[in-house]
Formats: structure tokens, sequence, C-alpha cells
């Protein structure tokens, strides 16, 4: 009896490490830019159903970055949403990769939602308030709301004044609004 206790015990530790090792290595692939490995690693984990649920927050994340740096933004979302209801500690920037996502899938109305989550998280590290507030502009812009781009891009101005690129678009976007309004001769 003693013996199977024993033998139990060693192979469910055993089972456990190979599906936390599945978890590794789809951090690794990650990491070496093999995106669908990695997916497929962090499927495989998830499905496991002895896998250690404390990673489960932790693979939907990657997996969702993963499924967006192959511009599969819906698969990318879904991932992301789960790693949120699961109390990801990276709520900041699962909130901007969501925003981006629903831009690419011309969900413009959450994009802005979730860049504005974005903000309220990140906002405390100006270089990210001001990329987020920058690409929510790109989003206002494609919603013909230019008063809102503007604005966002006036504060991310406001925040970053040696970005070449915000001045740029603030310039231009100031350009194109005053060719609108002007009346012709």
């Amino acid at each position: 009896m003693r013996l199977n206790l024993t033998f139990l015990l060693i192979l469910v530790t055993h089972v456990a490490f190979c599906q936390f090792r599945l978890y590794e290595e789809g951090i690794e692939k990650y990491n070496e830019k093999n995106y669908y490995s990695a997916i497929e690693l962090f499927s495989d984990f998830l499905t496991k159903p002895m896998h250690d649920k404390k990673f489960d927050a932790d693979s939907y994340y990657w997996r969702g970055l993963a499924a967006f740096k192959l511009n599969d933004f819906v698969s990318s979302s879904e991932d992301l949403k789960q790693s949120l209801a699961l109390n990801h500690p990276n709520a900041g920037n699962i909130h901007w990769f969501l925003g981006k996502s629903y831009y690419q899938l011309n969900q413009l109305n959450d994009a802005v939602v979730e860049y504005t989550n974005a903000v309220r998280i990140l906002g405390s590290d100006k270089v990210k308030e001001a990329q987020i507030l920058t690409e929510r502009a790109q989003v206002y812009v494609k919603m013909d709301n230019i008063s809102a781009a503007q604005q966002d891009l006036q504060i991310a101005s406001a925040i970053d004044p040696t970005n070449k690129k915000i001045k740029d678009d603030l310039n231009n976007l100031v350009l194109a609004k005053s060719r609108s309004t002007s009346v012709p001769p």
C-alpha cells in the first residue's frame, strides 16, 4: 500500500512537471519569436486536466500576445479578455493590446474604451501614456472625431515634447482640419 502511494505521488509530480514544462517552453518560443509554436504549447498546457491553474492567466496572456504578433486579432482579443477575467497583474498592457486588436478589427468604439482603460491604469508611465494617446488619436481620426484626436495629440505632445512623430501627427491633423473647414474662394 505504501509503495502504491509513493508510486502515485511520483507519477502525479512527474505529470505536473511535464505540464509545467509546456508553459515554460511556450514562453521560450514566444521570446524566440516562434509564435505558432508558442500558441501550440500554451494551448496544450491549458487543455491538460491536471495543469496548475495558477498559470492560466499568464498562459492566456502570452498566447494572446503571440496571436497578436501573427495578426490574429480575434484570437488575441479573446485570450487577452480571458487573461483579464483571471486577474492578470499586467492589466494596463492587456487593455492596450485589446485597443490595438479592436482597432485592427475596425471595432472602433471598443478600441477607444480599451485605450482609455490603458491610459487610466498606465498613466503614471508618461512615455506609455503618450504612446497610448497617440494610438487612440488614430482611432478618433478613423471615427472622424477630429477634435478628440487633436486633444489626445496635444496631451501626448505636452507629455513628450521631444517626440517628433507626435508633433508631426498633430501638425498634419491641424492642417487637415483647417483644409476641411476653409471655404473655397
